[in-house]
């Protein structure tokens, strides 16, 4: 009886002066995709590596020509949706994998293929996946 009379006494306290609650957790609210951030730090002058963002095969093939013509000596090709674990995952198309490495810039646009439109499923995102819209492309640090 008595914790009980001090609990309501505490909320009671609390609840009139919020301001002497110590925990506080903010909240952002932004959802970025890698690419987007990415991009942002690009354009604020910070090095980040080259890349580009496709949403077809053909494009990924040009791409991936493009950044093995420059400094790539290999590829990473990433899907791209809001959720984490993109590299164990699975496509409906039967790729096993939102995340790939290559050397073959031809080989970008089979994979893409594989990718867009597909629906990806992670431990992070609901039972049916999420559709692929867009992959990112960029050379390989090791």
């Amino acid at each position: 009886m008595k914790s009980q009379a001090v609990l309501r006494l505490c909320y009671s306290t609390l609840r009139q002066n919020p301001a002497i609650c110590t925990t506080y957790q903010s909240r952002r609210w932004i959802s970025l995709h890698e690419y987007q951030s990415k991009k942002i730090l690009n354009d604020n002058n910070l090095n980040v590596q080259r890349f580009q963002v496709v949403d077809n095969p053909l494009d990924a093939k040009r791409a991936g020509e493009e950044l093995m013509k420059t400094i790539a000596k290999e590829l990473v090709i990433k899907a791209q949706i809001l959720a984490g674990g993109r590299g164990k995952g699975a496509f409906d198309s039967g790729l096993k994998g939102g995340v790939k490495l290559t050397k073959d810039p031809v080989e970008c646009g089979n994979i893409v293929k594989q990718m867009v439109k597909y629906r990806l499923v992670t431990k992070q995102t609901p039972p049916e996946g999420v559709e692929v819209q867009k992959v990112w492309i960029e050379n390989f640090l090791q």
